[in-house]
């Protein structure tokens, strides 16, 4: 069925047509320096390295009518660490649409068939992909109200102390996601701003420090919203982790992963939507990089 709205249309499901008059916005950016990239224009359309994994969103959000924004910065002149330029590009970017949809350089689009509407949801103004344990925000879906601008500007104070947390932006955003999806639950259930921090000690080193930290997420969500199912939705509050099955960012299985105990149904597997990886020339398939393509419309 064709949805139409504002003069754009768009082959989507019946089924989620109610949404086709919300405005979707996709967000990423890359660093001009990157070694294996050259951000010209015109090396955007060859087939090496990075650009690979370019290209398959560029075709994905082609084919289903997507904006889609691609912020390409010179590092050495950003004004705030590089590793937390991603805060900022969101919060600029949300004020101009319904819900905005960031994507990490590293995703790869494995089912196109696929649409982000398909996870709105009014209850809900932050989607992101459940993980057995961690929070992790290389794809994630935001809405543009009160709440979801809180969230941002919330996100963005904790992350001031560049260094407290791990892992980046992507620390501050899932202490940001606890306290958000708690702040109004029974004090027995409620995550206090710090719980995860509190489990470092001065002699634990950095990779102890992150260990500690996922271990802890996992089970502060497991406490306040049940064990982690592969095909299971986990709520939180005005928060849904989208069942991995089903969601939108799913790491790729190694096996060494396994010698930390973690197994192959917490990962990515065929058939599902977007994979969250670096190895582009190998996992990128071949069709999804030339646009347009009428095999990617839906189904």
């Amino acid at each position: 069925r064709v949805c139409s709205f504002r003069d754009v249309h768009r082959r989507m499901p019946p089924s989620l047509c109610q949404h086709s008059k919300k405005q979707v916005l996709l967000l990423s950016f890359f660093t001009a320096t990157d070694k294996n990239m050259d951000h010209t224009p015109q090396n955007w359309k060859s087939k090496d390295g990075n650009t690979i994994g370019l290209l398959n969103r560029l075709c994905f959000t082609a084919a289903k009518n997507y904006r889609y924004i691609v912020e390409v910065v010179d590092n050495s002149k950003l004004k705030v660490p590089v590793m937390f330029y991603k805060i900022y590009l969101v919060k600029y970017y949300l004020q101009f649409t319904d819900w905005l949809v960031w994507l990490d350089y590293d995703l790869i689009v494995k089912n196109p068939h696929n649409w982000f509407e398909q996870y709105m949801d009014s209850r809900f103004e932050l989607l992101v992909t459940d993980h057995a344990e961690d929070v992790n925000n290389g794809a994630f879906m935001l809405r543009n109200s009160e709440w979801g601008n809180a969230f941002i500007d919330h996100w963005l104070a904790v992350s001031s102390a560049r260094n407290k947390y791990p892992f980046t932006d992507n620390g501050g955003f899932a202490e940001t996601v606890m306290r958000f999806g708690t702040r109004h639950m029974p004090p027995h259930c409620r995550y206090n701003g710090g719980d995860c921090l509190a489990k470092f000690t001065k002699k634990m080193k950095p990779q102890e420090m992150s260990k500690a930290w996922v271990n802890c997420l996992g089970e502060k969500k497991i406490k306040v919203v049940g064990p982690w199912k592969r095909t299971n939705h986990r709520d939180m509050r005005q928060i849904r982790f989208v069942a991995t099955a089903s969601g939108f960012n799913s790491h790729g299985w190694e096996k060494w992963k396994a010698r930390g105990g973690r197994t192959q149904d917490t990962f990515f597997q065929d058939g599902m939507f977007v994979l969250h990886n670096k190895f582009f020339k190998e996992r990128v398939p071949n069709a999804s990089t030339t646009c347009p393509q009428v095999s990617w419309g839906s189904r």
